[in-house]
């Protein structure tokens, strides 16, 4: 069972998530996560804390993109965005880096990570849509690919990949 408070002061918002399983009839207090939230003026998470003693700190972008997160732990992030707010580039303090790449519809068509090692493999991914914007190929680095096949109203009709999995859907009714 999940149940959730939450109150919100200007500013600074308490959160308490107490979990207990179907079968108890309590809530154990060592089981509640209660959250200290603040917020900025357009109403962006900027901190939380804990009460295990776990922090994080956010900034956002004239655009209300993250840009930068860290926390008390040591990792952090940073991303980028493009004119349209579509995450272009990300940096986290292991080295793992990410870059994406948009089409004129804002579809990703592609990504590539390089694993946070000079000495890993980078990893590719390219997408290719349908003029209603659904995946209709993936292909990525490892040498995987899918397809995927969509009826007159966007519903999957089709699927199979490089692995050998094949999905046929079909629906009652004619298109």
């Amino acid at each position: 069972m999940f149940r959730r408070e939450f109150l919100k002061f200007s500013g600074l918002s308490f959160l308490s998530i107490p979990f207990f399983k179907k079968e108890e009839k309590e809530i154990n207090s060592n089981k509640i996560m209660n959250q200290e939230i603040k917020y900025d003026e357009r109403g962006n998470i900027i901190y939380r804390k804990w009460n295990n003693g776990f922090e994080e700190w956010t900034e956002y972008d004239e655009n209300n993109n993250l840009i930068h997160h860290k926390d008390n732990r040591g990792y952090e992030y940073w991303q980028k965005f493009d004119k349209n707010n579509n995450k272009i580039y990300r940096k986290n303090s292991y080295g793992n880096e990410t870059w994406y790449k948009y089409d004129e519809n804002n579809n990703q068509i592609y990504y590539k990570n390089n694993e946070g090692s000079e000495n890993a493999d980078e990893f590719k991914c390219w997408y290719e849509y349908d003029k209603n914007n659904n995946i209709v190929h993936l292909k990525d680095s490892n040498k995987f690919e899918y397809w995927q096949e969509f009826d007159k109203r966007g519903r999957l009709t089709l699927y199979k990949d490089t692995k050998g999995d094949e999905v046929i859907q079909k629906y009652g009714d004619s298109v």
